[in-house]
This record gives structure tokens, C-alpha cells and sequence, in this order.
């Protein structure tokens, strides 16, 4: 059996990471179904997940190349997870306080995730403090992409329901539910260009998902 330098098998790793990428995936998943539900559109929360995606990836592969001089492409899978599922929340209609604790879950999550794929005891007090960090981050990116932009959806869909109960036709007000999510769906896209939001989100995924690991598995060597 393929054992890798830390006693870990080849098939045994690529299944542990095959599950944190399933998660991160239903993460994503449920992410844009309640923002869907409560109001949102969905197109801003799956572009931040793919930015998320891509970014964390890419930084991942090349921390590792730039300080090991090799690349785990089971560590980059979990980092553009987690980044994923960070982008996902940065597309979303969460407030600042959703956020804040969005980026701490994440971000211990992350720091967890790691440990299982590598088969490493769980650290603890590295996946708090990757929470705390996270949740730093979490709170100085501010509100989602869709935060504060969604009220005029969100009434909308209370009108509906209210048309529904009266047994009223919903033709019209489905009509401008419709045209409401395209409007929000071009906003959030809007929010998600480059800024100063999406830089502390760079900075939260290098820091928690890559640089405090390497830190750490650096001074285990």
C-alpha cells in the first residue's frame, strides 16, 4: 500500500478529502438555498464560491511550492474548499454579526478539515485560533454581497404569501419576484468585483487556510 512521509495511505487520504470537498459542496449548496428562500439571489453566492474556490486554490499550491518546494494536492483541495464555501458566504444577504460568525466556523472548520485529511491528531488550539481569526476577518469584510440590498425582494415575497393565503392571482407579483432576483443577482455580481470587502477575504483565506498551517506543520518538522 502507497504510504506517503507521514504514515498515511495514498487511499486513504484521497477518500478523507473526497469528503471535505462533499461538504464544502453541501455547504455552498445550503448556503444559496436559505439565501434563496430568505430573500436573496443565488448567482452571487455560486460566483463567490468559484472566486473563493480558485483563489484559495491557487495560493495554497503556491505557499506550498514557494515554502516546501512541493505540492499536496489533497491540502490544495481542502483549501479551495473552505475558500469556496468563504466566497459563498461573501455572495450571500448576511449581516455583519452573520458573517463575523460564518468566518470563525470556517475557519476552525478549515483548520480541522486539514488535520482529518492529512490524518493528523486534530490541533485544537490551532483550529481556535483559526477561528478567531476567521471570525476577525469575518467581521472587517462587513456584510455580504447582497446585505442591505434585498428588501425590496424581501417584501415581494411577503406579498405573495399574503396573495397566496387570499387566494389571489400570482401571475404579477411572481413576474416582479422574477425581475427583483435578475436585479439582485447584477448587484451582487457588482459587489463582488474588486474591492475592499473581497481583499479582506483574500487575506482571511491566506491567512487561515495557508499560512498559519504552514507555520505550524513547519515547526513539526
Amino acid at each position: 500500500m502507497n504510504v506517503d512521509p507521514e504514515g498515511t495511505s495514498w487511499w486513504s487520504s484521497l477518500w478523507r478529502t473526497i469528503a471535505v470537498v462533499g461538504l464544502a459542496v453541501l455547504a455552498v449548496g445550503a448556503i444559496a438555498a436559505i439565501t434563496f428562500v430568505t430573500g436573496g439571489a443565488v448567482a452571487p453566492v455560486l460566483i463567490g464560491a468559484g472566486i473563493g474556490f480558485v483563489t484559495s486554490g491557487v495560493i495554497s499550491g503556491i505557499t506550498q511550492f514557494v515554502t516546501t518546494g512541493s505540492i499536496d494536492w489533497a491540502q490544495i483541495f481542502v483549501d479551495a474548499s473552505f475558500g469556496a464555501v468563504t466566497g459563498a458566504f461573501g455572495g450571500s444577504a448576511l449581516g455583519i454579526l452573520g458573517m463575523t460568525v460564518a468566518g470563525g466556523a470556517t475557519g476552525f472548520a478549515g483548520s480541522v478539515a486539514s488535520d482529518f485529511v492529512a490524518g493528523r491528531d486534530i490541533q485544537w488550539g490551532m483550529a481556535l485560533a483559526s477561528a478567531v481569526i476567521g471570525a476577525a476577518f469575518g467581521a472587517l469584510s462587513g456584510g455580504g454581497a447582497q446585505y442591505g440590498k434585498n428588501a425590496t425582494l424581501k417584501s415581494k415575497l411577503s406579498l405573495r404569501r399574503q396573495k397566496r393565503v387570499a387566494g389571489k392571482s400570482l401571475t404579477a407579483i411572481n413576474a416582479q419576484i422574477k425581475n427583483e432576483r435578475a436585479l439582485l443577482s447584477a448587484i451582487g455580481r457588482q459587489a463582488l468585483m474588486p474591492n475592499e470587502e473581497l481583499f479582506y477575504d483574500f487575506i482571511l483565506e491566506y491567512v487561515v487556510y495557508t499560512v498559519l498551517p504552514v507555520i505550524y506543520n513547519r515547526g513539526r518538522i
